[in-house]
């Protein structure tokens, strides 16, 4: 049985990339070192020096640093994986075949799970709605894909629950 969605396009690339990523971190920058300023002149006013100003720059310098760190790492995963567009389940062959595009290097790729070695994470949700689920695919240890079904075309796919109950019937009927 298959099921898939469109297929993904390739995306503008690394350009694109940049600018999304140097955008958000310059505009986190300005909102944590105008909060930082802020919190300073209030503090100012009771009599301190401006050795405080400095501190409030190199705490926001950090804070920034340590959001754009965590950014580009998860980028880099992102650029490692790919976006999955269509699943397939071998009875036959008791296999899982995902098939990804990565659409950073514009390139597809598949997946072949055995059943065996298929391991599925749910984050667990508040709300038991079925639109917001996030799910963790993974090859013995090894993650194949995160699906994010509140954020993905698979939101609309008629057969969403089908195919959710299908890879937790295989995870866990090992």
């Amino acid at each position: 049985m298959t099921f898939s969605i469109e297929k993904p396009e390739k995306g503008a690339g690394l350009l694109e990339y940049i600018f999304k990523y140097f955008t958000i971190f310059i505009v986190l920058l300005i909102g944590i070192w105008s909060l930082f300023i802020f919190a300073l002149v209030q503090i100012s006013q009771t009599g301190l020096t401006s050795t405080i100003y400095t501190i409030g720059f190199l705490g926001s310098l950090i804070v920034s640093l340590f959001i754009l760190t965590y950014v580009l790492y998860q980028l880099n995963q992102k650029i490692k994986r790919g976006k999955l567009y269509q699943i397939e389940f071998s009875e036959q062959n008791k296999t899982v075949k995902l098939s990804l595009f990565n659409d950073f290097k514009g390139f597809e790729f598949t997946e072949d799970i055995p059943y065996s070695d298929f391991v599925v994470q749910e984050k667990p949700q508040k709300i038991e709605i079925k639109s917001e689920l996030k799910m963790a695919i993974f090859n013995q240890d090894r993650l194949v894909v995160k699906l994010n079904i509140a954020k993905t075309e698979w939101t609309v796919h008629p057969k969403i629950v089908e195919i959710v109950n299908t890879f937790r019937q295989i995870a866990n009927n090992k």
